[in-house]
């Protein structure tokens, strides 16, 4: 039998009944399959996108690896950079090689954002969420709980929540006071 299931639930949908049952079944009801998935440890993906800025970078970097990372679920972080020239692959080499958290770089030659967060979210593969954050931001010790905690709460498809970023020189005021709201 084909599953012709589409969006985030699609993957855990068939990897689970696959699994346990060899095949696709269209007529679970919708709660019971989320409620299903609950027992599934989920795969986070956390996707950064960058262009030549190591410093901000590499405090990302720093921040996450600082993160409570909860017991029931599997991280990952993708970085990929959006440029001609692997600038920042040094840099997350170096930083993956003593984090605790799996970090895996790729590099997207098509310029602009949306060539490298679809490439982030294609990278991630079957992943059961991916969060983003911008090199230009760091994240605090719980980021990653609250959000979760977030989506098993109002069991969301997705969830947000201010992340200011830090400018490393003169902005403008206008600019510090949109970030600030």
């Amino acid at each position: 039998m084909t599953c012709h299931c589409s969006g985030a639930s699609a993957h855990l949908f068939n990897k689970f009944f696959k699994n346990q049952h060899g095949g696709c079944q269209h007529s679970l009801d919708a709660i019971w399959l989320r409620n299903k998935l609950k027992i599934i440890v989920p795969n986070i993906c956390i996707c950064i996108c960058t262009r030549n800025r190591q410093k901000e970078l590499l405090k990302l970097l720093d921040s996450l690896s600082k993160i409570q990372i909860p017991s029931d679920s599997n991280i990952r972080i993708i970085v990929v950079e959006n440029d001609l020239e692997p600038y920042s692959e040094q840099t997350v080499s170096q930083f993956s090689s003593q984090c605790k958290i799996e970090v895996n770089y790729f590099l997207e030659t098509r310029r602009g954002i949306s060539f490298a967060r679809n490439r982030s979210v294609k990278e991630a593969r079957l992943t059961d969420f991916c969060c983003f954050v911008d090199d230009d931001q760091i994240v605090t010790k719980n980021w990653l709980v609250e959000l979760l905690k977030c989506q098993k709460e109002f069991n969301a498809d997705g969830v947000w929540g201010p992340n200011p970023p830090i400018f490393s020189s003169f902005v403008p005021p206008y600019v510090i006071q949109f970030h600030s709201h």
